[in-house]
């Protein structure tokens, strides 16, 4: 009997002691928080859940994934509280330390986020994207003692990160600012050997030039900004959230169409758009419209026209139009043998943008019947198509397009301008000044053509 009473109170003293102790592990444990709302994406909330649900007796890295998770949707202060737990469990997690300093950049806490952007500086990366998250970590340290206006110590860190082309930016135009030109050209130079089309260090480079008292040789910079079209990113963000984003939500199911849709599985492409529809159900989610605009596609490509004008009349209801839509009425107008009405329709979507294939479909509409109409979109075709060389710095083999567009569209001027800036920057200034002329004969007020002349006549 004695021995029974003593296992009654020993078990019931260990009752005692566990569920005391299971009261203190649920009262000291984080509970993971994500927000009360509902997106248009109504896949966004179901999977942040799921990550929660993985964080809540989970380790530093799933922490870590619901942070990023909540971090790439704008829910910083969420996403910040998910960090800290993650280093909690483990101090050294480095993606987690960026993410906690990220989420208090974003929130405005300058001083905050210093401080633990210093701890990801001091980390020791361990792969290529943590190396890259020590160049962002500096180069933030950097731009919040610019926003501090703590200029001595904004240029201290910027100094820290050579070879990192944004902070190297930041600090030749402290330079030049300060007056010290002399410092900030060999970095300006050393950039533009290695990014040879940057508008940024263009930019820099005309500036010292007026700072040294070259008016031409700023004019010359400047004119090579207008033919750079790299840009160095001066804010990190879209670098680090853009792929966070992608992975919750329609994005993920977008990349994987993507994938699929480069096949020629027409039925198959069809019948991934209608899954990813279903699941979206009514939400009016605008990223969606790339499925629509597949679905379009395949209809065209599997010859169904009129299937092709059903599914744009119900994009259209939902308040969307635009230049693609518009050129796929006219393709399937034509091949319903309603010519003018595919025709009018390649021309409205022309009003919205460029296009060198709507260009090249109406030339072949108008055809002999209206030469004048056709040859004026084969010069438009010619024109894009010589802008794009130009675009690709390609300049030699731009100029063939740009002399077609002149013999298609004599009276248009901007043919014989482009065909200036490539003898221009080829180093042929009498063959550029003659295309100039012919540009401001038929455009008296072209300002840019105008001062390019003057600039080559004044030499």
């Amino acid at each position: 009997m004695i021995y029974a009473i003593r296992i009654v109170v020993i078990v019931i003293v260990l009752e005692v002691v566990v569920g005391a102790a299971l009261l203190g592990w649920r009262a000291w444990r984080l509970v993971p928080q994500v927000p009360d709302v509902e997106l248009n994406d109504p896949l966004i909330m179901p999977q942040l859940r799921d990550l929660a649900r993985a964080a809540e007796f989970g380790t530093s890295d799933d922490w870590r994934l619901l942070g990023e998770g909540l971090l790439g949707k704008g829910f910083y202060a969420h996403a910040e509280q998910a960090f800290r737990e993650s280093l909690r469990l483990d101090p050294h997690n480095f993606h987690a330390q960026f993410g906690l300093a990220f989420s208090l950049d974003r929130t405005g806490r300058m001083r905050e986020s210093t401080l633990e952007y210093r701890k990801v500086s001091q980390l020791r990366a361990r792969s290529p994207d943590q190396e890259m998250l020590k160049y962002h970590a500096l180069y933030a340290l950097g731009r919040n003692a610019l926003r501090l206006e703590n200029l001595v110590e904004a240029e201290e860190w910027f100094r820290q990160n050579p070879g990192f082309p944004p902070a190297e930016y930041q600090l030749a135009k402290l330079l030049i600012r300060s007056g010290r030109v002399d410092q900030a050209l060999p970095i300006i130079e050393r950039n533009l050997a290695e990014i040879p089309y940057s508008l940024e260090f263009h930019l820099l480079d005309h500036r010292a030039n007026l700072a040294r008292n070259r008016p031409r040789a700023a004019f010359e910079a400047e004119a090579r900004m207008e033919r750079s079209a790299t840009l160095v990113s001066m804010n990190f963000n879209t670098d680090y959230v853009g792929p966070l984003m992608m992975r919750t939500g329609i994005r993920p199911l977008l990349q994987e169409l993507g994938e699929v849709s480069t096949g020629d599985d027409l039925d198959r492409i069809e019948q991934r758009c209608v899954e990813i529809k279903t699941l979206l159900g009514d939400a009016p989610v605008f990223t969606a419209r790339h499925v629509d605009d597949l679905l379009v596609d395949v209809a065209l490509r599997k010859k169904q026209p009129e299937l092709v004008l059903d599914r744009i009349a119900v994009i259209r209801k939902g308040g969307r139009e635009d230049a693609l839509l518009l050129e796929s009425e006219g393709d399937a107008r034509q091949m319903l043998g309603q010519s003018e009405k595919g025709a009018l329709a390649w021309n409205r979507a022309l009003t919205l943008t460029p296009s060198i294939p709507l260009h090249q479909k109406l030339a072949r509409y108008y055809a002999e019947e209206e030469s004048d109409l056709r040859d004026l979109h084969l010069g438009r075709a010619a024109l894009l198509r010589g802008i794009e060389r130009y675009r690709d710095n390609r300049l030699e083999e731009a100029i063939a397009p740009f002399l077609e567009a002149t013999e298609k569209n004599p009276a248009d001027p901007d043919p014989w301008f482009y065909l200036g800036e490539m003898h221009f920057h080829l180093g042929r200034p009498e063959q550029a000044a003659a295309a100039y002329r012919e540009c401001l004969e038929r455009k008296p007020g072209h300002g840019r053509a105008a001062a390019k002349l003057a600039h080559i006549e004044g030499a």
